[in-house]
């Protein structure tokens, strides 16, 4: 969750600090070595902040792999929770489900997803999933 706000506070306490630096200098035009440590400090925050969200919105190799070449089945809804995590309105929960893929036995598996504050599964519904079939405990819900 806090990988989540990390960019923000970094992004927030090294702007606050170049505030607050900047306010202890006499009033009047700030001297130029003062400046440009207002301006280094800024240039930093955002350079931070730019890196960590770059990091955060790429997507997991592993899952783009799953999302391909996984195996598609239906999944049978036992159980939610809700993890306490929201991106964007939606909440992320842990779903409790009982895979039933096409070919082979069926197996049952605990996944975290994002789902839509409208269309919140429930016990009993029947979803889609992708699995891995090397190790079926890897999926993604579609």
């Amino acid at each position: 969750m806090f990988r989540f706000l990390m960019p923000f506070l970094v992004t927030f306490a090294l702007t606050a600090g170049a505030v607050i630096f900047m306010s202890l200098v006499p009033l009047g035009p700030p001297p130029l070595p003062h400046t440009l440590i207002f301006l280094g400090v800024v240039l930093v925050s955002l350079l931070v902040f730019y890196l960590n969200a770059r990091f955060m919105l790429k997507r997991d190799p592993e899952q783009e792999r799953r999302l391909i070449n996984g195996t598609v089945a239906k999944a049978e809804v036992l159980a939610i929770e809700d993890t306490g995590l929201t991106m964007n309105n939606d909440p992320m929960v842990a779903l409790t489900l009982h895979v039933k893929p096409e070919y082979g036995s069926s197996f049952q598996v605990k996944a975290n997803t994002l789902v839509s504050r409208v269309s919140i599964p429930r016990p009993g519904d029947v979803i889609n999933v992708r699995f891995d079939p090397e190790n079926p405990q890897k999926l993604i819900v579609v």
